[in-house]
C-alpha cells in the first residue's frame, strides 16, 4: 500500500470541535483538536523550541475530555525526529503518561541487550 493509499484509507478530521458536558451544561466547542485519526488518536502540533509540561498536560486534558486513550504531540520545530514525537496515554497507572519515541527506543534496545 502506498503512502497516498494509506492516507486516503485513514479517516481523519482536522480542527475537530470537541463538545464538553459539565453539570448539565453543554459547551459545543470546548476545544478543537488539531487532528483526530480513526476516531481514536488526537494529534496536536506545536512549533516551539522545546516542549513544556503544559503542552503535555494540554493534550492529556483533551484526551480526558474527548474520552480517548492515545495522543501524539508533534513538535515541528525540533531538529531531530526523535525529539519531535511524544506519545501521551490517558489512564496509565503511573504519573509518567508521556513517552518520547527516543526514550522508548532506548529502553527497547536496553532490554534486548539484557536478554542476550
Amino acid at each position: 500500500m502506498t503512502g497516498n493509499a494509506i492516507a486516503k484509507a485513514t479517516c481523519r478530521h482536522r480542527r475537530q470541535p470537541i463538545p464538553v458536558v459539565y453539570e448539565q451544561v453543554r459547551i459545543d466547542t470546548a476545544f478543537r483538536a488539531d487532528l483526530i485519526v480513526e476516531a481514536k488518536v488526537i494529534v496536536e502540533f506545536k512549533s516551539v523550541e522545546s516542549l513544556l509540561p503544559v503542552h503535555k498536560e494540554q493534550l492529556l486534558t483533551y484526551l480526558r475530555l474527548a474520552d480517548k486513550r492515545l495522543g501524539l504531540l508533534i513538535n515541528l520545530h525540533a531538529p531531530l525526529i526523535e525529539d519531535r514525537l511524544t506519545r501521551i496515554v490517558n489512564g496509565l497507572e503511573d504519573e509518567d503518561h508521556s513517552k518520547s519515541f527516543h526514550s522508548i527506543g532506548h529502553r527497547l534496545s536496553y532490554s534486548r541487550n539484557r536478554n542476550e
